[in-house]
């Protein structure tokens, strides 16, 4: 499970002949590193460096960007789950608690549940004093 994660984290999985690896996009960009993964709890847990344009005009990282990590966890493990190349996200629900002011993100996800077609997961979003500042839900298929 990890070696996957690792490889997906390198070049989110998808790469090709049309998609090169470091050309896909946002998943890139965000550059995540793998910290944590469980096949039994069907748990995975990222870190993500923070820069500069992640940040609003306040200098905290973008509600945008935080919903995007979070997705992108939840996703990738849902694609895990699935033994699938690519899943779509169905619903996603975020709850930002705090505002997040570091130099990295870690989001820990999990699969809730997990249906042939669909899969439900849970995410939290915690800063390095490990302090949670945003919660989701997901579902992919």
């Amino acid at each position: 499970m990890a070696r996957v994660f690792r490889e997906i984290c390198r070049c989110d999985g998808v790469c090709g002949p049309d998609i090169p690896c470091g050309e896909n996009g946002i998943n890139d960009l965000l550059s995540p590193s793998l910290a944590a993964c469980s096949a039994e709890e069907k748990t995975l847990t990222l870190t993500f460096p923070l820069r500069s344009w992640m940040l609003n005009p306040k200098g905290t990282l973008h509600g945008g960007i935080m919903t995007t990590m979070l997705d992108m966890a939840m996703g990738m493990l849902a694609r895990y789950e699935r033994k699938a190349n690519l899943v779509s996200t169905v619903s996603l629900s975020v709850d930002f608690l705090r505002p997040v002011r570091a130099d990295t993100a870690t989001v820990s996800a999990h699969v809730r549940k997990a249906r042939r077609a669909v899969v439900f997961t849970e995410a939290k979003l915690t800063d390095p004093q490990g302090r949670l500042c945003a919660d989701a839900q997901a579902t992919f298929m």
